[in-house]
């Protein structure tokens, strides 16, 4: 598996530090995610992930959801709220990718949360009871209030 190519523009984010990121994987179409990384404000607090557009997290990047969470996962980030309120669908190649973060982060001591789904997005994970497997917030500020 190819790394993925990351292009970071600091700037200072509402709340604390924020990274965007953008990722490309080389050689596939539709392969851009930009994502924004807030970085926390005080020591204990979780890092937050937030697709800057609406996106659709399928096997066009799926991988780069992959080596995202993998890095921060490697840089010893241990609590993540990934801000889901711009993914209007997801295939199960990202779902896969999610939940096995989600219990590599567990093995750390840590965890993955999901926050401000859309309706049809937080309705789908429900029926698919992956709501057994993930903790899922109404907004982001109510899952930073979990940790």
């Amino acid at each position: 598996m190819m790394k993925a190519e990351i292009l970071k523009s600091y700037f200072e984010g509402k709340g604390g530090n924020s990274a965007m990121i953008s990722f490309n994987k080389a050689k596939r179409q539709s392969t851009w995610l930009d994502i924004i990384l807030k970085e926390p404000e005080y020591f204990g607090e979780p890092y937050v992930l937030e697709f800057e557009k609406e996106v659709v997290l399928d096997v066009t990047n799926f991988e780069v959801l992959n080596d995202v969470l993998g890095d921060r996962m490697n840089e010893g980030v241990r609590k993540l709220v990934v801000d889901m309120g711009n993914v209007s669908r997801m295939t199960a190649n990202a779902l896969a990718v999610l939940t096995a973060k989600n219990e590599e982060f567990k093995a750390k001591g840590g965890e993955i949360v999901l926050a401000n789904l859309t309706l049809l997005m937080e309705n789908f994970l429900r029926e698919l009871h992956f709501d057994t497997i993930f903790r899922i917030f109404g907004s982001v500020e109510e899952a930073m209030d979990l940790f």
